[in-house]
């Protein structure tokens, strides 16, 4: 995936480096998280595109098991032209748990695929 540029001089970008995905067990965590957990591709991407975020890292604990439907999904509600669709970038990566509680954040380029993050 190549990113064409349009802009002439700088450009801000809203981008979340660190999300979880209703793949990692903590995801949603309070009264809601049974429904949170439920919640599809789209819907996922779609909060984050209402929310006008422009590049995610996608980085659940020790997996990348959601980077393939999601970039599917993505490329779904681009062809669905879907009201609220705007460009987002998807950034593979996963949150590596180590000792003592210590986690190690992996992002990688947006052309990685679910074999090249899963652990």
């Amino acid at each position: 995936m190549s990113v064409e540029w349009h802009w002439a001089g700088a450009h801000w970008w809203k981008f979340d480096f660190h999300t979880h995905t209703p793949k990692s067990d903590e995801y949603g965590k309070g009264p809601e998280q049974e429904a949170l957990k439920q919640r599809t591709p789209k819907n996922w991407l779609l909060d984050y595109m209402r929310a006008g975020v422009d590049c995610v890292a996608v980085t659940d604990h020790n997996t990348g098991a959601w980077i393939d439907e999601l970039k599917d999904a993505l490329e779904e509600l681009k062809k669905e032209k879907h009201p609220d669709f705007r460009m987002l970038y998807l950034f593979p990566g996963v949150e590596i748990s180590v000792n003592s509680g210590i986690h190690i954040l992996v992002v990688l380029p947006l052309d990685k695929e679910r074999g090249q993050v899963c652990l």
